[in-house]
């Protein structure tokens, strides 16, 4: 019974190959969009704009040879500018043969556009900062423990003087990281700038995951600033208690000479609500959750 449904399955398969191979011997039309490569520009030069960045082909050939071409890489359809930066109108039937990948078994039928415009300028160059744009959510009991890095922090920019004139920095598509409770190292992909062009595609982007906790520090001394001569600021109080929260290993290390608690006189003279709310320096990738009491009273005395 086996041998049967062996020697059934074989005569099937062979049928269907050889119908296949049959009818891809017949001719076929066909249309291929692909994307136009400007090659052999002068040194120094660079296509600026361009009318298309790609065109729609028709083509007239056997199957077997119409099908190769949507199999593995899409073809490209490159334009040799021959060293010239004075060329700005082409007709795409001119660069047809030196396309290997259209044959000489292969008729062209149809080609849109017909004809391509394009401007031809000197590079120009430039480095701009990187901007990462990241989502990040954290496991239960976690939270970021570092600055997010990047490298490299910028990339070479290059096209032609007005287009390269209006670009300050390069983002990066966002990347979305879910439920991290460790550290993260992942490449980030640069947006694409029309007519723009990039010495690098990618940057690494890296920081620190830690275990979160909480720590509270009382009766930290508030320090008074720009107080000027022949006048005195008084706080009441003059202590505060200051709560942070953030990686369990950063806040081990964290202590009180670490932390800063200061009024500027100079805000206190500003101020019209008869409280003034003390500012907390204190080390990075640590979160301040609040201050104990949040505003002060005061009373400036002269001399």
């Amino acid at each position: 019974m086996s041998k049967k449904i062996i020697t059934i399955s074989f005569i099937v398969f062979f049928s269907l190959a050889l119908w296949v191979s049959v009818s891809l011997s017949n001719e076929y039309y066909t249309f291929i969009t692909v994307p136009v490569v400007y090659t052999d520009l002068p040194e120094d030069y660079i296509v600026g704009s361009s009318s298309a960045n790609e065109i729609r082909i028709g083509l007239k050939g056997e199957g077997w040879l119409l099908t190769k071409l949507f199999t593995g890489n899409l073809p490209v359809f490159e334009i040799s500018l021959n060293k010239s930066s004075s060329i700005k109108n082409l007709s795409i039937r001119n660069f047809t043969e030196n396309n290997s990948w259209i044959t000489s078994r292969m008729q062209v039928v149809d080609i849109n556009p017909s004809q391509i415009t394009i401007d031809i300028d000197r590079v120009f160059i430039k480095k701009v900062p990187i901007l990462p744009k990241t989502k990040l959510s954290f496991k239960e009991g976690y939270g970021i423990a570092s600055k997010i890095f990047i490298e490299p922090e910028s990339v070479s920019v290059y096209g032609t003087m007005s287009n390269i004139r209006k670009i300050n920095s390069v983002e990066t598509f966002e990347k979305e990281f879910e439920n991290i409770d460790e550290k993260v190292g992942s490449s980030l992909t640069l947006k694409p700038v029309p007519n723009v062009y990039f010495k690098r595609d990618n940057t690494l982007v890296y920081f620190d995951v830690q275990k979160t906790s909480d720590k509270t520090f009382s009766d930290i001394d508030i320090e008074i600033v720009n107080v000027p001569k022949g006048r005195e600021l008084v706080l009441y109080p003059s202590k505060v208690s200051v709560a942070f929260r953030g990686g369990i290993l950063n806040l081990g290390k964290l202590n009180k000479d670490a932390i800063r608690v200061y009024v500027d006189y100079w805000k206190v003279i500003r101020d019209t609500s008869g409280v003034i709310e003390p500012e907390v320096e204190h080390p990075q990738n640590i979160e301040l959750l609040n201050k104990i009491p949040n505003s002060l009273k005061y009373i400036i005395k002269e001399y």
